[in-house]
C-alpha cells in the first residue's frame, strides 16, 4: 500500500500527516503505526496524523501516538494539521475539526496558528504524590488529553533523571487507569514559564506538547498569578502563547497560539503480512 505523506513540526513536536479522507489506511496495524514513527526504521515522528472526512465538522482527526496507540487530540498536531488542510484539502482561514477530545475551532493568525481548546476537564489541584520515598505537590488537569503539572526551580528544572521522573508520574496509581502525561515547568524572573514534558504514548520527553502548555499556562495562572497571555518556552527553544476566554473561575475557552512548519513531503509503502 502506497502514501503520500508530510511531515510537519509544531516547536519540535513532529507528525507524520496523511490524506486519509477515503479511509484506507490500516490503523489497526499498529507494528506499521510503530516503524513509520520509529527514527531508525521509517520516517520518524512523534505521532502519526490522519485527515478524515467528517459528518459533524470540517474534518475529522486521527492521531496515534509513536507506540501505535491512539490519542485523543493533540494541540501541535491540531496546528499542524490545519497548515496541512490549506495545501492539500481547502484553502480555509477557519476551520473545525472533529478530535477525540470534542470539536475544536482552529484559525490561521498570520504565520501561526490558533486553536480553541475549550475548557480544561477534570481539574485537581494541590495532589500529593508520594515516589520513591519524596513527596510531591502537583496539579492535574485534562486540556484534551490528562497532564500533570510541577512547579520545580532552576536546579530540578534540568534534572538528568526527567525521564525517569516523568515515567513514574506516568504510570502512578493515582492516574489509573489511563496513565497521564508529565509536565515539570519553572517560571523565569522575566516572567514566562518554561517547561518540559514526558509524554505518554512517546514514552519519552518530546520537544513541545501544546496541550501540555496549555495546562502549565493553566496553573502558573491560578498559583504563580502570572499575567494573561501567558508565553511558554518549549524544550526546542520555541513558544506558544497561551490565553483565556473569560475569567479564570468562569473560564469559558483556552486558546493557544503557536507555529506550525512543513519539514519535507514524501511517499511510504506500507508491506503487510
Amino acid at each position: 500500500m502506497k502514501f503520500s505523506f508530510s511531515k510537519y513540526s509544531g516547536c519540535g513536536n513532529d507528525f507524520v500527516i496523511i490524506d486519509d479522507r477515503k479511509e484506507t489506511f490500516p490503523i489497526h496495524e499498529k507494528n506499521e503505526i510503530q516503524k513509520l514513527c520509529s527514527r531508525q526504521r521509517g520516517v520518524g515522528a512523534d505521532g502519526l496524523i490522519l485527515l478524515q472526512q467528517s459528518l459533524v465538522a470540517d474534518f475529522r482527526m486521527r492521531i496515534f501516538n509513536a507506540n501505535g496507540s491512539e490519542a485523543e487530540m493533540c494541540g501541535n498536531g491540531v496546528r499542524c494539521l490545519m497548515k496541512f488542510i490549506q495545501e492539500h484539502a481547502k484553502p480555509l482561514l477557519k476551520c473545525c475539526l472533529e478530535t477525540g477530545a470534542g470539536l475544536l475551532n482552529v484559525e490561521l493568525a498570520g504565520d501561526n496558528v490558533s486553536v480553541a481548546m475549550g475548557k480544561p476537564k477534570n481539574v485537581r489541584w494541590d495532589i500529593p504524590i508520594e515516589i520513591e520515598g519524596k513527596s510531591y505537590n502537583v496539579h492535574f488537569l485534562n486540556t484534551g488529553v490528562p497532564h500533570v503539572v510541577l512547579f520545580v526551580d532552576d536546579k530540578d528544572f534540568e534534572s538528568k533523571e526527567f525521564e525517569k521522573i516523568g515515567q513514574k508520574f506516568r504510570h502512578h496509581p493515582t492516574f489509573a487507569p489511563h496513565g497521564t502525561n508529565f509536565n515539570m515547568a519553572k517560571i523565569t524572573k522575566s516572567g514566562y514559564v518554561i517547561n518540559r514534558t514526558y509524554e505518554r504514548g512517546v514514552e519519552g520527553e518530546t520537544f513541545a506538547c501544546g496541550t501540555g502548555c496549555a495546562a502549565v499556562a493553566i496553573a502558573a495562572m491560578k498559583f504563580e498569578k502570572e499575567k494573561i497571555p501567558i508565553v511558554v518556552q518549549t524544550r526546542s527553544s520555541e513558544e506558544l502563547e497561551i490565553s483565556l476566554v473569560g475569567d479564570f473561575e468562569s473560564l469559558e475557552n483556552v486558546i493557544m497560539t503557536g507555529p506550525a512548519n512543513k519539514i519535507f513531503t514524501g511517499e511510504i509503502i506500507l508491506v503487510l503480512k
